[in-house]
């Protein structure tokens, strides 16, 4: 299946996040397709969350590439970021604070298509479900177990609703391709994946998004402005999102600028200036 879509490359973003990072490339390991390699696009971590990160890399199977930059705050440039220590044809993304199940790479590779982008979302767990994973019990049958039934099932029901909503809103999006309409059809950055060729196409995440906030809805609009159409797999390629302390409130004012640029008219236009090429 893996060989259906070339070489595959998946970039995980951090920062000061080490041993949730861990418990994500574990899982990654874990994986019943192994990635081709792997880039951990860090955003400046301290000190100290480097050296666990390089640690981990040392003793891992996996073909891992840690790519530095000092810290901006800037999905959209950390990703890119990624992409361009990259060398795979078909690029996975997944936020630091993940852990996959088994088959979350394999049920992509199955949905995988040229012209579509895949999109995926995560079960939340609290505090305590969060302590209860470990890399010991990533990649086994003892990872259910450890959450609980109940956990698992509110986290499949939410799933099937967010992949009915994305499926209803990408179906209204064929029938009315508008810009309104695309603007529907939800894009998680966090947990998606498309061929290297696609995400070149746009340019990648436009970095005029400076912070956090907005960014991945625009990468989902440009590329269904580009003739890109999404599909959601939540219900079948699960992941875990591993609680922490909410991300520091963005500055309103960042906030509104961000808005308005993502709502501002496109006129068909899908490539950004200050994206994967340069800014």
């Amino acid at each position: 299946m893996a060989h259906s879509v070339g070489s595959i490359s998946v970039i995980v973003t951090t920062y000061n996040r080490s041993e949730f990072l861990r418990n994500c490339l574990a899982s990654i390991e874990a994986q019943t397709v192994p990635p081709d390699e792997v880039v951990v696009a860090d955003d400046g971590s301290d000190a100290g969350h480097v050296e666990s990160i390089e640690a981990f890399i040392r003793s891992s199977p996996l073909n891992i590439m840690h790519a530095r930059t000092g810290h901006r705050g800037s999905r959209s440039a950390n990703r890119n970021q990624g992409v361009r220590h990259a060398s795979g044809d078909y690029l996975f993304f997944f936020d630091g604070d993940l852990v996959l199940f088994p088959d979350v790479i394999e049920r992509h590779l199955e949905a995988a298509d040229e012209r579509r982008w895949i999109v995926g979302n995560t079960i939340r767990l609290g505090q305590e479900q969060t302590t209860g994973v470990s890399q010991e019990s990533i990649g086994c049958t003892a990872l259910p177990q450890t959450l609980g039934q109940d956990v698992l099932d509110r986290g499949l029901a939410d799933m099937a609703k967010a992949a009915r909503k994305f499926r209803r809103a990408s179906w209204l999006s064929r029938i009315c391709p508008t810009e309104g309409r695309f603007r529907r059809v939800r894009f998680a950055s966090g947990h998606c994946s498309m061929p290297r060729e696609m995400f070149e196409k746009v340019n990648g995440f436009d970095e005029a998004f400076d912070r956090w906030g907005w960014e991945d809805q625009d990468l989902g609009l440009r590329l269904q402005l580009a003739g890109f159409r999404g599909r959601c797999i939540a219900e079948r390629a699960l992941t875990l999102h591993l609680h922490h302390p909410p991300e520091k409130v963005i500055d309103p004012t960042v906030e509104d600028v961000h808005r308005a640029y993502y709502r501002r008219k496109r006129h068909g236009e899908f490539w950004c200036e200050r994206g994967l090429r340069g800014s």
